[in-house]
């Protein structure tokens, strides 16, 4: 059935609109109707993509609500092969819905954090949400990356412009990092576009019209291509040692943009990898595959390990962040069904959980102003709301069966131990040793609710106020997804298995 009114092109570029009107001079210059403009936008945004999946047939294997926006009758750059065309499936869409939530709750608890500029906050903000929906829903390679590389501009001066200490430090080496990994992502996008020009003799940007792998026949070339597409996503997602950008742009964030930055990196890079290098270059994949394996197995350690040492616990939150997205790598080098299905949920499980713990620690960092693990100490006696939100989040960060990365971090285990690809020992070991880690994981996170949670309070901070209905609202909201897909994962699961079957069948080729 034809859905006319579900237009993929309004989904992502609406946030255009209210970005304009809040930058138009006769806007009234007031905090208070610029942010309840904003908020009122994004909670409209929200409810239209949450008609896209109620509309969406999780059983149909091609694109669905593809479209294509016309200029003056014709593509966008016609001669060239290039359309602005959109397109999503199960996995794209549902990461255009949680895109869409996330913003909302920032622009939530933005009234906390942001205090000045509030027309260039809030327009920058709605400019970052179309980049990023953008991303999702590109169906060709340069569309995809003209939204990759817009969603730059925006994050710098959002850490820039209101950041804390060493802003414009966090803020360079962001833009640096990430424009570094964008030139090799912008160098494969040109082999893919002359390789497939001068194959098939047509000119085309088109993502579904890109077919590489049966066309490349040495297998190196596929391998720089594939190596050079890898370290762009790679510096998103973040992997060591491309995550240096990562904690000092969210120790030097307000709130929002954490939360925002926690949401959004991971999702972007793990889609782009799975939409270019998985499902374009099969062969090189599985080539590569073992290696992949082990940069996610170290960042699994490595994350884990520097977040336990980590005395601010901004850091420690973007550690176990670095740590937790070693396991979405790890699933997908698995080559198995539950494997991928394992890496792909916990993608939404990260994105959900991190964006409730920077909300926390923002709520604190607001009362005690400070972010130092050792100057806390026992603020649940007077913030016993916060810490009845921080308990359940803490163990789902953790892996504790009825959260979120418990079954995907079971799905991934149970996919390295079943996978064909190569000796099975080799996996099972590395399974094991990341099952290890979990230990880690987890006494880094009783470490932070130890220290920050439990013990003595600290004088000055006995008078502190819990935290506002809002915040209460804002936690609750993220809190009732994390525990119910935890219970009942086929719910969220369902909604994307077909792009995961699409994908196995590629491998299988």
């Amino acid at each position: 059935m034809d859905y006319k009114f579900l237009s993929l092109a309004i989904l992502v570029l609406a946030p255009i609109l209210p970005m304009l009107l809040i930058m138009c001079p006769l806007f009234p210059n007031n905090a208070v109707v610029v942010r309840r403009f904003a908020k009122g936008f994004a909670s409209l945004h929200f409810a239209y993509s949450l008609l896209f999946l109620l509309f969406f047939n999780p059983d149909i294997l091609s694109m669905s609500f593809p479209q294509e926006i016309f200029i003056f009758k014709s593509s966008w750059i016609q001669t060239m092969g290039i359309s602005a065309s959109f397109a999503v499936d199960g996995l794209s869409l549902l990461l255009c819905v949680l895109t869409s939530f996330i913003f909302l709750i920032a622009l939530i608890v933005s009234k906390y954090a942001i205090t000045s500029k509030h027309k260039i906050y809030y327009s920058l903000i709605m400019l970052l949400q179309t980049s990023v929906l953008g991303v999702f829903c590109s169906r060709d390679i340069f569309m995809f990356f003209m939204f990759w590389l817009l969603e730059l501009l925006p994050i710098y001066f959002l850490i820039y412009l209101w950041g804390k200490e060493n802003a414009q430090k966090a803020a360079t080496k962001f833009i640096l990092y990430n424009a570094f990994g964008s030139i090799f992502l912008l160098f494969g996008f040109l082999i893919l576009y002359h390789y497939s020009f001068t194959v098939s003799g047509v000119l085309t940007g088109h993502i579904d019209s890109l077919s590489f792998d049966e066309y490349i026949n040495p297998i190196w070339f596929q391998i720089v291509t594939f190596v050079c597409l890898f370290i762009g996503f790679a510096v998103k997602i973040p992997l060591i040692p491309l995550h240096g950008w990562y904690i000092p742009a969210q120790s030097s964030s307000p709130m929002p943009v954490n939360i925002i930055i926690g949401a959004t990196t991971l999702s972007m890079g793990a889609y782009g990898f799975i939409k270019f290098n998985m499902q374009m270059f099969p062969t090189a994949f599985k080539e590569l595959a073992v290696i992949i394996m082990f940069l996610a197995i170290i960042n699994i350690f490595t994350g884990a390990l520097a977040g336990f040492v980590r005395k601010n616990i901004k850091d420690v939150i973007g550690y176990l962040y670095i740590s937790l997205s070693g396991f979405v790598l790890f699933g997908l080098t698995t080559v198995t069904q539950i494997g991928l299905t394992g890496a792909i949920f916990q993608i939404f499980a990260c994105s959900l959980i991190f964006s409730a713990l920077y909300m926390i620690t923002g709520f604190i960092y607001l009362r005690t102003k400070t972010y130092e693990i050792e100057e806390l100490g026992g603020i649940g006696r007077v913030m016993p709301k916060l810490m009845y939100f921080s308990v359940p989040l803490c163990l789902a960060a953790a892996g504790t069966p009825f959260f979120m990365v418990f079954p995907s971090e079971l799905m991934v285990v149970i996919g390295a131990f079943t996978t064909e690809l190569f000796e099975q020992i080799t996996f099972q070991l590395v399974s094991i040793s990341a099952i290890f880690s979990l230990l880690t994981i987890s006494a880094c996170i009783l470490r932070f609710l130890h220290k920050v949670f439990f013990g003595n309070i600290l004088s000055q901070f006995g008078k502190i106020k819990d935290i506002s209905m809002s915040e209460f609202t804002s936690l609750t909201f993220i809190v009732i997804p994390v525990i119910l897909f935890g219970v009942a994962p086929m719910l969220l699961i369902n909604f994307y298995n077909n792009a995961v079957s699409i994908i196995m069948d590629i491998l299988r080729t």
